[in-house]
């Protein structure tokens, strides 16, 4: 992991990451602050309530962060503890962790998620019961990999949510369901395309991009299609998809073109809530 260039206003800030850094070349910046941070809260619980069950199980659970470790880079823990508490005895109205958490970049893993839990507010808001998050390819594959999502998925004291990649048609993909502040969603991904007039292939979902949406909102109608046949009269047809069969005898060709007119009827309006451009820091 390439070491973050930051400027400290503090020698001690400085030291802490200095060390803190060790700990990140086989593990994830989120990973090592998650784990250290209760690693430390666990050592301050048990060192007064020393029995009991609820310290045997704070114990286990010591134990298991402890295995994701090696000896030596368990060994840099302590002084990471010990490097907080000098800098709060020095100045104890400090926010020493909260300094070094947004110093070293780590509130920036999670924007993703609040920025999702804005979107549904903008739908409860108007008495839209969001349900669903649907998000493009690269997102879903961004979140699958998400450090901070991985941990907090991972976390025993915190109920985030359920990973369990489901195909549910040809182009979309449910993740699971995720807790956003309370409001649990199911995480779909569209990975779906269309041909478009160049014969290029797009996909049916901008790339980047989220919408949050609310159940119950409309259904989707398809219109008539009015066409030229073969006897030279106009014919109109219901259907999803209408064929139309088209020969020519110089040259010999036949072809067969589809034709759809969807039509999308609302029963709410505004049951959704969109963004773009969600990993490139620049949402609209």
């Amino acid at each position: 992991m390439a070491k973050k260039a930051i400027r400290y206003l503090k020698e001690s800030q400085k030291e802490f990451q200095k060390v803190f850094s060790t700990l990140c070349d086989r593990h994830s910046d989120w990973k090592v602050w998650s784990d250290f941070i209760e690693l430390a809260a666990i050592s301050i619980s048990n060192g007064v309530d020393r029995q009991g069950k609820d310290h045997d199980d704070r114990q286990r659970l010591y134990g298991q962060i402890a295995k994701q470790y090696t000896e030596k880079e368990m060994a840099v823990m302590p002084k990471l503890f010990n490097m907080v508490v000098t800098a709060l005895e020095n100045e104890p109205g400090q926010d020493f962790l909260g300094e070094m958490f947004m110093a070293l970049e780590l509130g920036n893993h999670c924007n993703w998620y609040f920025d999702i839990c804005a979107m549904i507010k903008m739908l409860t808001q108007k008495g839209r019961p969001a349900r669903e998050v649907i998000v493009s390819n690269d997102v879903g594959e961004f979140l699958m990999a998400d450090p901070w999502m991985i941990a907090m998925l991972d976390n025993r004291r915190i109920e985030m949510g359920r990973i369990a990649p489901e195909a549910l048609t040809e182009f979309v993909t449910s993740l699971g369901v995720i807790n956003f502040m309370g409001r649990k969603l199911e995480l779909l991904v569209s990975d779906g395309t269309y041909e478009d007039d160049e014969g290029k292939d797009q996909p049916l979902m901008e790339a980047e991009s989220v919408i949050v949406t609310a159940p119950g909102c409309g259904k989707g109608l398809y219109g008539g299609v009015t066409q030229l046949e073969a006897d030279g009269e106009f014919h109109t047809y219901a259907g999803m998809r209408v064929p139309q069969h088209i020969f020519t005898m110089k040259p010999p060709v036949k072809e067969t073109q589809l034709t759809a007119k969807p039509l999308f009827a609302p029963v709410r309006k505004n049951p959704w809530t969109s963004a773009t451009k969600v990993l490139s820091g620049q949402g609209g």
